[in-house]
């Protein structure tokens, strides 16, 4: 673990020294971005995630809340998902103030309307900020409306807390995979900061004054609020890697190629914008990849249609009239053309046939004589000089040793050499 805090603080430091200036004044004053579709900036916010990782565990909170604006502020999109971590930083660092304040600035760049998904699970952090700013009456308020809004998330909650659901909350799951993902990246992140006694009386208190009269939350009409989940939260799953988590996250996303240690679900490749050969070699190597694997089904399509070729050559050289009359057809492009009814071979069938197999045998000559061709290597020899293949360098000293030797072909076998 400390190696590899300190080789993240180095790589952090280089970061640092390549900046420029005005980029350096730029993000003291929060006004620093960096685009997360190009490939060589996303090194930087993975170095910085895991630096933040490091952070919390030294129990550098304060730290590791800055380190969260930081990488929020480099990008709007939040490609990391960091406003998973910003609200439980604020609240282990004691900044419930500052925490309020950055809810309500999102509210306004939402205009009315959630600015990310799944920003309405984190706006139950709200209640702790309440309860620790000493605000207990608007903490109440609040969890009387989340309750209303997200009972599935509270009926979670309680059971991870270990306390029993009251019932106007209990047995209420989430409606969707999308609900069920947002409640566990939620309880994962926060479960400890309810776990006191402070957040557990109050949350006992709301939740058995809104089933006093026996009603229970209505959850059907809820279902469709939940947004669906990003490729960034997405991301932040894979980084944690928590089984629970994982087994939850939108299969489509998780499963995307390419994915990398050094570039961990990079966006869709018509989203990047490439600035060299080098930051598009993965995904030329997955382009390469399909391409083999057509081309290998492709070879052994021809393979199979060379056979049947050479079994029909067979056929018809043995005289069978039937066999000579399909070799006489030549190779069919379609495997099951040869059932064809013989009231259907009329010259239209026939010259279709003749066209498809010209075709096709222009293709299988193409590719023999691709496959022909001299390799990179064998072209690389040639160029340096090196001969390659046989050569006739023996058959040369053979025909000279002949010339100059005249009758050698009288002389025995092992005998002497007559004296002149």
């Amino acid at each position: 673990m400390a190696l590899a805090a300190e080789l993240l603080e180095r790589a952090l430091f280089t970061f640092g020294r390549v900046t420029t200036s005005a980029f350096r004044q730029d993000m003291e004053n929060g006004r620093a971005r960096l685009d997360f579709r190009r490939p060589e900036n996303r090194q930087f916010w993975l170095a910085g995630y895991h630096y933040l990782r490091s952070l919390i565990r030294k129990g550098t909170y304060r730290t590791a809340l800055e380190w969260a604006k930081l990488l929020y502020a480099l990008d709007p999109s939040d490609p990391y998902a960091i406003r998973h971590y910003i609200h439980v930083l604020a609240l282990r660092a004691y900044e419930s103030t500052w925490l309020v304040e950055f809810f309500e600035q999102m509210d306004q760049l939402g205009g009315g309307h959630h600015l990310h998904p799944g920003d309405n699970y984190l706006r139950q952090s709200l209640v702790l900020a309440k309860l620790q700013g000493n605000d207990r009456n608007s903490a109440l308020e609040l969890l009387r409306r989340g309750v209303q809004r997200v009972p599935w998330l509270y009926c979670a909650l309680f059971q991870e807390l270990n306390l029993d659901a009251p019932p106007s909350i209990w047995g209420i799951k989430p409606p969707t995979d999308t609900s069920s993902f947002w409640v566990k990246m939620y309880i994962y992140q926060t479960k400890d900061l309810w776990n006191n006694a402070q957040a557990t009386t109050l949350l006992q208190q709301v939740t058995q004054a809104q089933g006093g009269g026996g009603n229970k939350v209505d959850a059907s009409s809820l279902a469709a609020e939940d947004a669906a989940v990003d490729l960034g939260s997405a991301r932040l799953a894979y980084l944690e890697g928590q089984t629970a988590l994982l087994a939850v996250t939108p299969r489509h996303l998780l499963d995307s190629q390419p994915n990398y240690e050094f570039d961990p679900l990079p966006p869709p490749e018509h989203d990047n914008i490439f600035t060299g050969e080098g930051t598009q070699l993965p995904w030329r190597e997955r382009r390469q990849q399909s391409e083999g694997g057509q081309t290998d089904e492709l070879l052994a399509r021809m393979q199979h249609l060379l056979a049947q070729r050479d079994e029909r050559a067979r056929r018809a050289a043995a005289g069978t009239p039937a066999a000579a009359e399909a070799a006489g057809l030549g190779m069919m492009n379609n495997f099951g053309g040869d059932d064809i009814d013989d009231d259907e071979d009329d010259e239209e069938i026939r010259a279709l046939r003749a066209a498809d197999d010209a075709e096709l045998q222009r293709d299988i000559d193409a590719h023999m004589s691709w496959g022909n061709e001299p390799g990179i290597l064998g072209t690389l020899m040639r160029m340096l000089g090196v001969t390659v293949g046989p050569t006739n360098r023996g058959e040369d000293e053979d025909e000279d040793e002949d010339e100059d030797g005249g009758d050698t072909d009288d002389v025995a076998p092992g005998a002497w050499p007559e004296e002149s």
